[in-house]
C-alpha cells in the first residue's frame, strides 16, 4: 500500500547589514512553492517467505520521483511490528525472526512529499517433511517403499498430526501399511503428536502389479503432513519409472534333418516369457508346408486351420515356460526338396519371435549329393541366433553344422568360417585350424543323412565398430558336392543384446544313434560354456 505526504519547502537566510559602527541583522525566512512538485512513488519490493535460519533482504531501488529530485529511504521495523528499530538506506537486511508473520513499512521522501510501501515477512514454522521412494525405477512385481520423514523443530509440542500418501491404485498393491489404513488410493496415518526436537521415518510398502502396459510407465505418489497449529506445509512428490517388457522366445527342434516320402518327423516347440511383466493374450503359430505334409497329432489342443496349427496361451507369465509336439507325416507326392516350417510366439503387449527350421527329403527335387550348412550364434545370454546384436569385449560361439542332406557319402568334406578382423578375434578355436581371419575342419567322409557340427568362439572386439552391420560366413564343400554357405549377421552395439531371430536344427546320423548323438552334443555345449566362463574369470 502506497500513500503520500506534501509540505513546504522552507529556506532561512541570514543578512547582516553594516552601517556606521552598528550592524543590525534581519532575517529573511523564503518559502519554496512545493506546489508543482509530484510525490515520489515508494516500491518495498515482494513478500518474502523465509524460515528463522534465513536472512530477509530489502532494497527499495525500484522507488522513483517524477521530478528527478533526490529520495531519502527510511525503513519501519519498529517494536510494535515486533522486527526491530527503523533502518535508512534504499537496500537493507534483516535476520532472527521468530516465526509468525510482520509488516515492513518503506517511508521515500523528496523533501516535499513523502510516500509509503509495505510488505510482508513470512516466517515459516521449523517443521522439516519430505517423501522419498526406495526405487526411482522397478520392473512388474518389484517392491516399492515411500518413506515419510519428518522432524519438528518449532517451540512446542504438535498435536493431531495426520499424514497422507496418495498413490496409483491401478498398479500398486499396498503390502505393509505400518499402521496406517487405506481409504481408495490413499493412505492415512494418525499420530497423536509429534514431540519437539524429533525426527521420524515411516515406511509404507507396495508392489508393483505384474500387469503393466508394455514400455514404460511412470507412478506417482504425494504425502502432505498436517497437524494442530501447524502452517500449510503443501505436499511432496516422488515418481518411479515402470517398464514392462515382456520378451517372448520360442525354439523348435526335430527329431530328423533328412526324411524321405511317407516318414514321420516330430518338432519340439519350447517357448518362455524370459521378460519382466506378464505377456497378455500370448499365442503359438506352427505354419507347415500343407502341400507336402500332413499333421498326425499335436499336444495341447491346438486349432488347426489350413496349414497352420495355433495355441492360444492367455496370459503367460514372467519366467513361465511351456513345450508341445508336433507329429507330421511327408505325403508320398511330396515334390519339395526340403520342407520349411515356421514356429511364431506373439502376445498383444510384446514383440513377435519367430524361428524357421528346414527338414530335407532325401531323394527328392531330383538332387544327387549335396552339402546344406547352418551357422548359429548364442551369445552370452546363451540365445541360438542367425542374426544378433552384440556388446564390445562379448563372446559369441558360432555352432556350425553341416549335413549330407541325400542318399550318398561326401568325401572329404571342408568346413570353414571367415570372420572380418574388425570386428572379432578368436577366443576357443574348438580344433579348427585358424590362418588369419579362417578357421577350418575337414572331415574324411560324411555318410549320407549324416550331419557334423563344430563350435568356434570369437570375441568382439573393444574397438569394433559401433552400429555397422557385419557377417561372419560359414561354408562346406566336398570333392564330389557344390559349396554351401551360410552367414551370421551381426551388429555391435553399446547396450543391451537383443536376439532378433533364430533357428536351429539337430544333426543326425541314423535313427538308432540319435539319442546318444543329442546327448554328446547338449554335454559338449555345456562344456563349452563352462569352459568359456572360466576364460572369462580367469581375465
Amino acid at each position: 500500500m502506497q500513500e503520500s505526504t506534501s509540505f513546504a519547502r522552507v529556506a532561512i537566510t541570514a543578512a547582516f547589514i553594516c552601517t556606521g559602527v552598528f550592524s543590525a541583522a534581519i532575517a529573511h525566512v523564503s518559502a519554496a512553492d512545493c506546489s508543482q512538485n509530484s510525490a515520489p512513488v515508494a516500491r518495498a519490493g515482494d513478500d518474502i517467505v523465509m524460515t528463522r535460519e534465513d536472512t530477509a533482504r530489502f532494497d527499495a531501488s525500484a522507488s522513483y520521483d517524477a521530478n528527478g529530485d533526490p529520495l531519502s529511504y527510511r525503513w519501519d521495523f519498529d517494536a510494535s511490528n515486533g522486527i526491530g528499530s527503523d533502518v535508512s538506506g534504499a537496500r537493507t537486511s534483516w535476520a532472527g525472526y521468530q516465526p509468525g508473520t510482520y509488516t515492513v513499512t518503506l517511508s521515500v521522501s523528496d523533501g516535499c512529499a513523502t510516500s509509503v510501501d509495505t510488505l510482508t515477512v513470512t516466517v515459516a514454522e521449523e517443521f522439516l517433511f519430505d517423501l522419498a521412494a526406495t526405487a526411482r525405477e522397478a520392473s512388474p512385481g518389484d517392491a516399492i517403499g515411500y518413506l515419510i520423514t519428518s522432524t519438528n523443530r518449532t517451540n512446542r509440542q504438535l498435536q493431531n498430526a495426520i499424514m497422507t500418501l496418495d498413490y496409483d491404485e491401478r498398479y500398486l498393491v499396498a503390502t505393509e501399511l505400518n499402521g496406517g489404513y487405506l481409504d481408495g488410493g490413499r493412505l492415512i496415518f494418525r499420530q497423536d503428536k509429534i514431540v519437539q526436537g524429533q525426527t521420524e521415518t515411516r515406511a509404507f510398502w507396495f508392489r508393483v502389479s505384474e500387469q503393466m502396459p508394455y514400455g514404460e510407465t511412470t507412478l506417482m505418489a504425494s504425502a502432505t503432513l498436517v497437524a494442530q497449529e501447524l502452517s500449510n506445509q503443501g505436499s511432496r512428490s516422488v515418481q518411479t519409472v515402470v517398464g514392462a517388457r515382456p520378451t517372448l522366445v520360442v525354439s523348435v527342434k526335430s527329431d530328423r534333418t533328412a526324411v524321405g516320402r511317407g516318414d514321420i518327423v516330430s518338432y519340439s516347440l519350447a517357448y518362455q516369457n524370459h521378460g519382466n511383466s506378464i505377456a497378455d493374450a500370448a499365442r503359438i503359430y506352427f505354419d507347415f508346408d500343407e502341400t507336402n505334409m500332413d499333421v498326425v497329432q499335436a499336444t495341447g489342443g491346438p486349432v488347426h486351420e489350413g496349414g497352420r496349427l495355433r495355441w492360444e496361451l492367455g496370459a503367460f507369465y514372467p519366467g513361465q515356460s511351456s513345450s508341445q509336439t508336433v507329429t507330421l507325416r511327408v505325403r508320398m507326392s511330396a515334390t519339395a526338396a526340403e520342407l520349411r516350417n515356421l514356429v511364431r510366439i506373439t502376445a498383444a503387449n510384446a514383440k513377435n519371435f519367430d524361428q524357421i527350421i528346414t527338414t530335407s527329403i532325401a531323394g527328392a527335387g531330383g538332387s544327387t549329393t549335396g552339402l546344406r550348412i547352418s551357422a548359429l550364434a548364442s551369445d552370452e545370454d546363451e540365445y541360438f541366433s542367425s542374426v544378433l546384436s552384440s556388446r564390445r569385449n562379448e563372446l559369441i560361439t558360432l555352432t556350425i553344422t553341416v549335413t549330407n542332406g541325400t542318399m550318398q557319402p561326401g568325401d572329404h568334406v571342408l568346413v570353414s568360417i571367415d570372420y572380418p578382423e574388425l570386428f572379432f578375434t578368436v577366443y576357443d578355436r574348438g580344433g579348427a585350424a585358424d590362418s588369419g581371419t579362417d578357421a577350418s575342419w575337414e572331415i574324411a567322409r560324411l555318410e549320407a543323412g549324416e550331419s557334423r557340427t563344430f563350435q568356434i568362439t570369437l570375441r568382439t572386439r573393444m574397438d569394433a565398430p559401433l552400429h555397422r552391420t557385419t557377417g561372419v560366413s560359414a561354408s562346406a564343400s566336398a570333392r564330389n558336392a557344390a559349396v554351401a554357405t551360410a552367414e551370421v549377421v551381426a551388429t555391435v552395439t553399446e547396450g543391451e543384446v537383443r536376439v532378433k531371430g533364430f533357428t536351429y536344427e539337430l544333426p543326425r546320423t541314423g535313427g538308432t544313434l540319435f539319442p546318444l548323438i543329442g546327448a554328446l552334443s547338449a554335454l559338449a555345449g555345456v562344456a563349452t560354456y563352462l569352459k568359456n566362463g572360466r576364460k572369462l574369470l580367469s581375465q
